[in-house]
């Protein structure tokens, strides 16, 4: 959401993760692949691990650090779009930024 990313970070996201460019960094929705309409905890936790698992089994030595920063980040949108407070607070700020 607005944060700068470096070249490293930006491989993960299209190389690994194969997100547009356009798109990054990307919002959580778009980091894990789910649609804004997607309710369902255990939809949002398998989006989640599959994203990860993306960056574990491609991941090069020279983007070890992007993609530890990436997981994070994966981390924290499953957990936050799994919250339903957490989420419509950051759904407001998203509707916020347009």
């Amino acid at each position: 959401m607005g944060d700068a990313i470096d070249t490293a970070e930006l491989a993960v996201y299209t190389r690994l993760l194969k997100l547009s460019p356009d798109k990054c960094p990307p919002n959580h929705y778009d980091l894990l692949n789910v649609s804004p309409g997607e309710k369902d905890a255990k939809a949002i936790e398998v989006a989640a691990r599959q994203q990860i698992e993306r960056l574990r089994k491609d991941v090069s030595p020279d983007l070890i650090r992007a993609a530890r920063i990436v997981l994070k980040r994966i981390q924290r949108a499953q957990t936050c779009l799994q919250d339903p407070r957490a989420r419509a607070s950051y759904d407001f700020a998203l509707t916020d930024e347009k």
